[in-house]
């Protein structure tokens, strides 16, 4: 069967893995094994039967009847009941029981170690729901002392060790252990205050610093026992560098360090590198006070060996001497690295030192922030720095420290003139210079990237890069010329050129001598490379010099800012960040390609190479190849690639970079490889194989760091970002926070973290550097610095959101269980937040509570959907507030909800750690209660100071115009009011209240307005009560979904009549339905218009020649050609071929309205019947639904024998003149020959010809004819209006209607509408609509007024 099932894919493997997995659940019970003829009988039965989805019961069912068929001794037949002891039933049962459980969940589940029962039984109950379920999908009741025994085999020996003086394996019963475990393991809430307390008073004092620290990770491992188990060890380490001043915090960012054991280790060998440079000083300060003392005194001597006896040498530690004497040996070192321990697993440096005497290239392992130790750096010097290139000699030494580089001698003059650092790591070369603490450092490496020097890699990782590059050599030698361009034989599209007058003005440009010889070298290397060539444009731009990113050098470049706004913008999407990683589940091979000057492998036209000249100092040039700098070069050059390699699975391109993932299959991975090179070589495209990588289980992709276990920031990219100073413009503040963004979804809350900054970039908001401002800049980096590694989400698997909303923000967490090293861990996808608005904070806690949610979803929406996905949150309100709400906002957001698979699950702010960081942060913006004012009832408006000073309500004076009888009662006003011939008190509603009363009185049955306010009348009373109440009820969604729309009626016109059988015939399709044993699939119907005889034909597709064919032989060869023939606007009608065919038939053809499906009306409900017939016969004959084509015949006999409502007759007998022979019945006819036959027959065909068209006539003056309604569309129908659209729905309490949903445009009777959040569109006909009760409100204004 594995062999089979390798050769599926797409949804036939998924349906044998189902039928796999039905015969597992029977087997594992009984320690079967499916092997031998049992496995090839039950691989033929799948075979045979491998169109049936195996998900329905009664298949499952069927294949578990089989199953045990093939093994009769496991599965014996169930005999006769028997007499049973009691005793003898109950273990019976249990046995049975036991054998039907699923036991794969159990498994999984991680013993019980005493952290918390609390969350541990949670878990422990849903595995036993899960074991209980059986394959066919019922549920088996789970006894208390399995449950019991079950629990106890979970039970780790710590636990059984703290409990064995309360005998708990003595328990008799699954409720009592339970309880021992929740009274002995209960988790202490109060006592996260209490460690947090301590842990911030927590002084250094006397103690050393390694005990120190000790203390501290201690108090931080018991502070967040409750953190996820990835996050922690970052949330430790924070609070250990919290302790210290923030350059120590940002080495240890630099350095790497992701362990807290190498923290504590990096800090401890930090104080002492302190320490020995105090006492270094100290040793110099003793030795100028000797010299001093020398100077002065003429008479004293001190004996040189003696006085070295009593110094100890910095360099080697050894006494008798000074340092001095070990520099003279081996050269002075710089400060040794901090933490000696730690390597670097791959350090690159390439090229050679310029001007540097012997070839020497100098490593630096002596800053703070050095990414190389000490024991790596003697590993270089011992093997002479592995050299790849043996011609060149390259000796390896230490660097020297800043402080002495102008002194040293051996470096000579080159130093001093040194202005880069660089090192390289994970094949990226980062300038060292970025870092701030290393600002006033000379530089060690210059980089020439000319010459390769040394390499020190990964050897598996240079075996398979080294194997890669190799058989591309081999197999395509064009590999070799690296300085080859390309020409793809794809050329760039035209754009539109909008029009205008006169070619944009030239501008031009002031440049020095060295930056006018860097363009004169930059345009020759063009025209050298064909990329520009000679022209006499008159469009015509000029080259520039940018500066580079990070670096005082110059770029050449042209500038086309002025040509681009003579383009259309051409419209290609590129694959986002969660569309990527959305793939990169199963991968854990990478490879990355780079090509050669990417955008200048693609041809321009020579109309379009007119509009891009360039001036040079040789002339006027333009480019035959696409520029860079052209505002349409991304999405073109996505376009092409996307047409070269969009085919292959395993290839992600994103522009110019071009990703190639696989499974751990090195093979497999170099088989892609090999495609993909494959088909840009046959495109005639070139490569920078050097460049390239090959094989790579972790490497950098988009400025991200991807790899099997997920991916991250790199941090080495986001170095520069994380040693900015505080912004002191507001251009830099939006430049720090806008390249901070860039790693928004990896930052848990990051719009919260960022709101004192993003708040100053308004224009009202000075830019300040307060401590708030201070201390969100601060977190802002440590935030982006501990960022979690995002992983990659995995179809199948249950999806879960936390979200939470408060008056800052709001926010949301994506994320998963994955099993990591046999055990269950959470795992986070992506982040979401989001700062609220100024109005959006003086809504109720609920609708920001949903409005997070509906945020959250439509933000996750490229990972869950399709997915089954648990919501969590901690508004225990929102769970009911599904079924209860009426406000038509939150109704739509609940049905898009709805449209995803997703449950909403209440989950306390307690054990909601998202929550509990987004709600309790505290708010620093006060607001004032703002009051509705209504202008044009004035009377309305109650002194606001009135009602702060008193307590009891104030009687406004407005009540005693209406009625003298007014009262307080218990704070509340009555008033007497005249109702129906008498006198009723009714209560007074206050103006805050009016709109929950009156949607309380119209939720009582959803009554129109006028009938709800007579019931309303009699017990309450405020101001403008039913223009209230029509408020209430336009925004209803259930009242806008259920009530018919009332349409203005149209003219009656009379439709042509069919005068005998035959002449006017309608014909449409329906299907695909499930293919039958000959290979049909669709169903086509024709149904004469005057008897409704139908003729039924079975087709294998819906081609133009099918139909055609079909038509001719069963129904014009039998009952001769029509007059005219009705059908839909479907292609297969619609093409040349079929008007061409039925045009030489001499039928006129007749198309139905589209989008209205009443337009063709008789042969849709003809399908209707047919298809119920053919399912009922089917169940009755106990068919397989392959078999339905050959049952059709008799469902169109018995169709066409039927009596037919509309003509009270069959239509066998209107066609035929006779009642049909069918069910053993013979007509007795007493016809002596065949001239009273006719006779008889032409005065039968009259009467019942002349009552068909009666039967017609009456029914023809009763329809709506579509021609009309094109003529009277609903004129308030207008774009952008909300509408209800009218959906079939077998939930007869449902409601018609589904909406709102928005107009896009109409056309003719087509409405396009659409979701207000969705960009899918969709169609309907006019008569399928109705407004919304809302916008209906807006068009007629309602005009009602204040009615009492």
């Amino acid at each position: 069967m594995e062999e089979y099932k390798e050769t599926l894919i797409g949804d036939d493997l998924i349906s044998f893995q189902t039928y796999l997995n039905i015969i597992e659940n029977q087997l594992a019970p009984k320690n079967l094994k499916c092997e031998g003829e049992e496995e090839i009988k039950l691989l033929d039965i799948y075979k045979a039967n491998s169109t049936k989805d195996y998900l329905r019961e009664a298949v499952a069912n069927k294949v578990v009847e089989k199953v045990r068929s093939l093994y009769p001794a496991h599965f014996p037949v169930t005999a006769p009941k028997q007499e049973i002891a009691h005793s003898e039933v109950i273990s019976i049962k249990q046995k049975k029981m036991n054998d039907n459980l699923n036991y794969a969940p159990f498994a999984s589940l991680s013993a019980f170690n005493g952290t918390d029962w609390s969350s541990w039984e949670i878990n422990f109950e849903n595995v036993l729901y899960l074991m209980s379920v059986r394959p066919d999908g019922t549920e088996i009741n789970i006894s208390d002392k399995v449950k019991l025994a079950l629990l106890k085999t979970k039970i780790s020996s710590e636990v059984s060790n703290d409990l064995a003086h309360r005998h708990w394996n003595a328990v008799g019963t699954y409720a009592e252990l339970s309880e021992m475990l929740r009274e002995c393991y209960t988790k202490k809430v109060l006592s996260d205050v209490e460690l947090r307390t301590k842990l911030i008073n927590l002084k250094r004092g006397n103690s050393d610093i390694e005990s120190f620290l000790r203390e501290i990770e201690n108090l931080a491992c018991r502070a967040h026992l409750s953190s996820p188990a990835a996050s922690r060890k970052a949330l430790i380490i924070a609070e250990i560098t919290g302790k210290f001043d923030a350059n120590l915090q940002r080495d240890v960012i630099n350095n790497g360090l992701k362990e807290v054991e190498e923290v504590i280790e990096f800090i401890v060998e930090y104080e002492n590198v302190g320490k020995n440079m105090e006492n270094k000083r100290n040793v110099h300060k003793n030795k100028n006070q000797r010299s001093n003392v020398q100077n002065s005194s003429s008479t004293t001597y001190e004996n040189p060996n003696k006085r070295d006896s009593k110094i100890k040498c910095e360099f080697c530690g050894k006494p008798n001497h000074t340092e001095d004497i070990c520099y003279k040996k081996h050269g002075k070192p710089t400060i040794a690295a901090i933490n000696p321990n730690v390597e670097v697993k791959r350090c690159f440096a390439y090229g050679n030192v310029n001007g540097i005497k012997k070839q020497r290239v100098f490593f630096d392992v002596g800053a703070c922030n050095s990414f190389i130790s000490n024991h790596l750096a003697e590993k270089l010097i011992k093997y002479k720095g592995l050299i790849k290139n043996k011609e060149d000699k390259v000796n390896v030494s230490w660097g020297v420290p800043s402080q002495s580089a102008d002194s040293y001698d051996s470096i000579g003059t080159v130093a001093k003139k040194f202005s880069e650092r660089y090192i390289c790591l994970n094949l990226e070369k980062i300038n060292m210079l970025n870092y701030s603490s290393l600002q006033n450092l000379h530089s060690i490496i210059k980089i020439n990237e000319d010459v390769k020097g040394l390499h020190i890699e990964n050897p598996e990782f240079d075996l398979k890069s080294k194997e890669a590059k190799e058989f591309l050599l081999d197999k395509y030698p064009i590999l070799k010329d690296e300085e080859r361009l390309g020409c793809c034989t794809i050329s760039c599209p035209d754009p539109f050129v909008i029009p205008h007058s006169e070619p944009p003005k030239f501008k031009r440009y002031k440049f020095n001598t060295a930056q006018q010889t860097q363009i004169n070298n930059f345009t020759d290397k063009l025209e050298e490379m064909g990329i520009i060539e000679v022209s006499n444009t008159n469009y015509i731009s000029s080259p520039m010099v940018v500066p580079k990113p990070n670096s005082n050098e110059g770029r050449p470049v042209v500038d086309l800012s002025d040509k681009n706004h003579l383009f259309e913008p051409h419209r290609f999407p590129s694959p986002t960040f969660r569309e990527i990683t959305k793939h990169l589940s199963s991968a854990k091979i990478y490879s990355k390609l780079d090509l050669n000057q990417a955008f200048h492998q693609i041809p321009v036209s020579k109309t379009f190479s007119r509009y891009l000249g360039i001036w040079t100092h040789k002339g006027c040039r333009w480019y035959v190849r696409m520029p860079q700098g052209y505002r349409n070069a991304s999405a073109v050059f996505q376009m092409i690639l996307q047409q070269i390699l969009g085919h292959l699975e395993g290839v992600i391109i994103y522009i110019d970079d071009i990703l190639i993932f696989t499974v751990d299959d090195w093979s497999l991975h170099l088989q892609l490889i090999d495609k993909v090179i494959g088909a840009l070589l046959d495109h005639n495209m070139s490569l920078n194989l050097s460049k390239c990588i090959f094989g790579s289980t972790k490497l950098t992709y988009l400025g991200f760091m991807i790899g099997s276990q997920g991916t991250s920031i790199n941090e080495i990219a986001v170095a520069p970002l994380l040693n900015r100073k505080f912004p002191q413009s507001k251009k830099e503040l939006r430049s720090f926070i806008f390249a901070a963004n860039f790693y928004n979804q990896f930052v848990m809350n990051f719009a919260l973290i960022a709101k004192p900054l993003t708040d100053m970039l308004s224009t009202k908001v000075k830019l300040r550097e307060g401590p708030l401002e201070l201390a969100a800049f601060e977190n802002l980096k440590s935030a982006i610095a501990l960022a979690p590694t995002l992983a990659h989400p995995v179809s199948g698997e249950e999806f879960y959101i936390e979200s939470d909303s408060s008056l800052e923000g709001m926010g949301a967490q994506l994320y998963q269980w994955h099993d990591i090293n046999g055990i269950k861990q959470k795992v986070p996808i992506a982040f979401m937040s989001k700062k609220l608005s100024a109005k959006s904070k003086i809504l109720p806690p609920g609708y920001l509570e949903l409005r997070a949610i509906i945020t959250a979803v439509r933000t996750f929406e490229i990972y869950i959907q399709n997915e089954h996905t648990t919501i969590f949150t901690d508004h225990k309100i929102l769970v009911t507030l599904f079924s209860t709400t009426q406000n038509p906002i939150l109704l739509r957001w609940i049905a898009e909800i709805a449209s995803f698979n997703v449950s909403i699950k209440y989950l306390p702010g307690k054990l909601n750690g998202f929550a509990d960081y987004l709600s309790r942060s505290k708010s620093t913006d006060t607001y004032e209660e703002e009051v509705e004012i209504n202008a044009q009832h004035p009377q309305r408006l109650i002194p606001i100071n009135a009602i702060v000073e008193n307590d009891k309500p104030i009687v406004p004076d407005y009540l005693y115009k209406l009625t003298k009888d007014v009262k307080v009662v218990h704070d509340e006003i009555f008033l007497q009011l005249p109702i129906n011939k008498s006198f009723k008190w009714v209560k007074f509603i206050p103006p805050e209240e009016e709109i929950e009363v009156a949607t309380r009185y119209h939720s009582l049955g959803h009554f129109h307005p006028d009938k709800a306010i007579k019931h309303m009348k009699r017990q309450v009373y405020f101001p403008c009560m039913l223009t209230t109440l029509k408020q209430v009820y336009s925004k209803c969604l259930p009242c806008s979904k259920v009530n018919k729309s009332k349409k203005k009626g149209t003219a009656v016109k009379m439709a042509l009549g069919s005068t005998y059988p035959f002449q006017h015939l309608a014909v449409d399709i329906s299907g695909p339905f499930t293919q039958s044993r000959l290979g049909n699939k669709y169903l086509l119907n024709t149904i004469c218009q005057f008897s409704k005889f139908v003729v039924s034909i079975a087709l294998p597709n819906t081609t133009s020649s099918t139909i055609i064919n079909s038509l001719r032989q069963h129904v014009f060869a039998i009952f001769n050609v029509p007059e005219q023939l009705r059908c839909d606007n479907a292609k297969c009608f619609t093409s040349k071929e079929f008007q061409m065919a039925m045009e030489m038939e001499g039928i006129n053809l007749e198309y139905s309205v589209p989008y209205y499906s009443k337009s063709n009306c008789l042969v849709e409900r003809s399908f209707r019947t047919c298809q119920e017939m053919i399912a009922k016969l089917i169940t009755e004959r106990k068919l397989d639904r392959t078999d339905w084509d050959s049952i059709l015949h008799y469902v169109i006999r018995y169709y066409n024998a039927a009596v037919h409502e509309s003509t009270n007759e069959s239509p066998y007998f209107i066609v035929f003149l006779r009642d049909p022979h069918h069910l053993g019945w013979i007509e007795n006819t007493t016809f002596s020959n065949y001239a009273d036959y006719v006779d008889d027959g032409m005065k039968l065909m009259k009467e019942a010809y002349d009552m068909i068209s009666k039967f017609n006539l009456n029914i023809r003056m009763k329809s709506k004819i579509v021609e009309d309604m094109k003529q009277t569309p609903p004129p308030q129908v207008q774009k952008d209006d909300l509408i209800m659209v009218q959906m079939p729905s077998r939930d007869k309490f449902a409601g018609d209607y589904q909406g709102p949903f928005k107009v896009i445009r109409l056309v003719g009777n087509v409405v396009h509408y659409r979701r207000t959040n969705r960009s899918a569109a969709s169609t309907c006909h006019i008569t399928k609509i109705k407004l919304f009760e809302s916008t209906l409100k807006n068009i007629k204004k309602l005009k009602g007024g204040c009615e009492e």
